[in-house]
């Protein structure tokens, strides 16, 4: 019943988020290189500690602080850091999926990515991108989350 009311939650503050442009295109997002990872690795974690329910509750609350900020520079931060953590819950998501056998858990799951996909989506809508580079720009974000997991797999998790 927990996780319902999370996902509720997580639905009415999607709901009362409006795709307000944010200024920056998409040739900008990886400017600051060290920003981005500052932002996957805080992604990461989170992902490590609450899984993908948390990742969308993280999410759906920094787009709700690029809505509410004024300053167009946090505005850009807090929406980048939304469209980095929908990734990477989805992309927790989509490798798992295949695995799945239970007819109800996988249903279950494509409902939290197809969720996920529409604030992926939302979130280009704010950056100014059309669908294309939205895409584009969830596999350039996706491919930087698997190089770190795969960097921290030869560092931080050898046994």
């Amino acid at each position: 019943m927990r996780r319902y009311k999370s996902v509720a939650l997580v639905l009415i503050l999607f709901a009362l988020t409006m795709a307000v442009a944010t200024p920056g295109h998409a040739e900008e997002f990886f400017d600051n290189q060290a920003k981005g990872m500052k932002i996957i690795d805080g992604s990461l974690s989170e992902g490590m500690v609450s899984g993908h329910y948390g990742l969308t509750l993280k999410t759906a609350t920094f787009m709700e602080y690029g809505t509410a900020e004024k300053d167009p520079a946090a505005k850009y931060t807090m929406n980048r850091i939304a469209f980095y953590n929908a990734v990477n819950a989805h992309r927790m998501l989509d490798a798992l999926l295949p695995g799945v056998k239970n007819p109800d858990t996988k249903r279950e799951m494509m409902k939290s990515i197809k969720f996920l996909e529409a604030g992926i989506d939302l979130i280009g809508k704010r950056f100014g991108w059309n669908d294309a580079t939205t895409k584009t720009m969830y596999g350039k974000v996706r491919g930087l989350i698997e190089a770190r997991i795969a960097d921290l797999r030869k560092t931080a998790f050898t046994s």
